[in-house]
């Protein structure tokens, strides 16, 4: 793997993960801010722990380690 592909791979994934965020936010109801804030950082957390994740299977591969 290229340094090219990794980054394409990688950016891939992010807006993947964006995309599911952004579904699961428009189908949530109406909350009150301060529910709303919390919610909002329940799931940045939940999207930075799954890219995360996603980096370190992109790395294992990028070394041949599947």
């Amino acid at each position: 793997m290229t340094r090219e592909d990794l980054i394409d791979t990688r950016a891939l994934i992010i807006a993947g993960h964006l995309k599911t965020y952004r579904d699961q936010v428009e189908a949530e109801p109406i909350m009150s801010e301060a529910k709303a804030a919390t919610h909002a950082y329940r799931h940045a957390r939940k999207l930075a722990t799954a890219i995360t994740d996603d980096d370190a299977r992109i790395a294992r591969v990028a070394k041949g380690r599947v």
